[in-house]
C-alpha cells in the first residue's frame, strides 16, 4: 500500500486529463471509452464486499496459526513431559489446514476480479479501436485524430488496471487493520493491583490425603495416594519414563473437581 495514493491519483488525473481531450476530438469515441469505468467501480465495491470478509478470515486463521506455533515452541519442554507430541502436531495440522482453506477462498475471488477489469477495459479499447475506425474510412473523423484517441485510449484505459489491485492490496491492509483495532478493543478483565491485599494468608501446603484417580477409558491412573508437602519445598511427580506423572498431576494441580478417593 505504499504506492496506492500515488497510483490513485495518477488514475484520476489520467481520466480528467485524457477524458477531456477525448470529448474535444470526438464525444461519440469518448462515452465508448469511457463504458468500461462505471463497470469498474461496480466491481471494485462488489469485489469490497464480498473480498473483505475473506481476508479478515484468513487474517484471523494465520493468526491462529502463529499463536498456536509460538505457544508450542516455547512450552515444547511442557509438551514433552505430557508426551503430547501427536496431539499438539495434529492441532497445529488442523490451523494450518484451516489457513489454506481461508487463503485458497480469499485466492479464488481476487484472481477472477483484475482479469474482469482488463476484460471490461479491452472491451472499451475495442470498441473505440472499431468505432473510430469506420468514422475515420466514412471521413468524419480526421485520421489524424484518430491515431491520437487510439493512443489516448490506452494511456486513459490500462492505469485501470492498477487500481484493480490498488484495491486488493486496500481490502488485505484493512482486514489486518481491523484485527488490530479489535485486539485494542477488548476490555480488560484482569487487573494486577499489587496494592490489594490477599483476602486471607495463604501458607502454601499441600495435603492429599487417599486419593485415586483412573481415566474412563484406560486402568491406568494412581490408587490411595497419600501426600504432604510443607509450604516453601518442591516435590517433583515423575513417573516410570521420567517423565511427569500426569494423573497425580492433574489431582495436585485441581484440573479435575473431585473429591477424595474420587479425583
Amino acid at each position: 500500500m505504499d504506492g496506492g495514493a500515488n497510483a490513485l491519483i495518477q488514475v484520476v488525473v489520467t481520466v480528467v486529463a485524457v477524458g477531456a481531450v477525448f470529448f474535444v476530438l470526438s464525444p461519440l469515441i469518448a462515452l465508448l471509452a469511457f463504458t468500461p469505468i462505471p463497470l469498474i467501480i461496480w466491481g471494485a465495491f462488489f469485489f469490497q464486499r464480498k473480498a473483505g470478509p475473506l481476508y479478515s478470515d484468513v487474517r484471523e486463521k494465520v493468526g491462529d496459526l502463529a499463536s498456536r506455533l509460538s505457544n508450542n515452541l516455547s512450552g515444547i519442554a511442557t509438551i514433552k513431559s505430557f508426551t503430547s507430541e501427536d496431539r499438539e502436531a495434529e492441532r497445529l495440522r488442523d490451523a494450518s489446514e484451516a489457513y489454506v482453506e481461508a487463503n485458497r477462498r480469499a485466492i479464488k475471488v481476487s484472481s477472477a476480479f483484475i482479469p474482469v477489469i482488463r476484460m471490461a477495459i479491452l472491451a472499451g479499447f475495442l470498441a473505440t479501436f472499431t468505432v473510430g475506425g469506420m468514422m475515420a474510412l466514412n471521413g468524419s473523423l480526421n485520421v489524424g485524430a484518430y491515431g491520437v484517441l487510439v493512443f489516448l485510449t490506452q494511456r486513459l484505459l490500462w492505469p485501470l488496471t492498477g487500481l484493480a489491485q490498488v484495491i486488493d492490496l486496500f481490502e488485505r491492509a484493512m482486514a489486518s487493520t481491523r484485527r488490530i483495532l479489535d485486539l485494542l478493543e477488548v476490555p480488560i478483565t484482569v487487573k494486577d493491583d499489587s496494592t490489594t491485599p490477599l483476602a486471607q494468608p495463604v501458607r502454601g501446603e499441600v495435603t492429599i490425603d487417599n486419593v485415586s484417580f483412573h481415566y474412563a477409558t484406560s486402568l491406568v491412573g494412581v490408587d490411595g495416594i497419600q501426600l504432604h508437602v510443607p509450604a516453601g519445598n518442591t516435590l517433583a511427580l515423575v513417573g516410570r519414563r521420567g517423565r511427569v506423572n500426569r494423573p497425580l498431576s492433574n489431582c495436585c494441580c485441581a484440573s479435575t473437581t473431585r473429591k477424595a478417593d474420587e479425583c
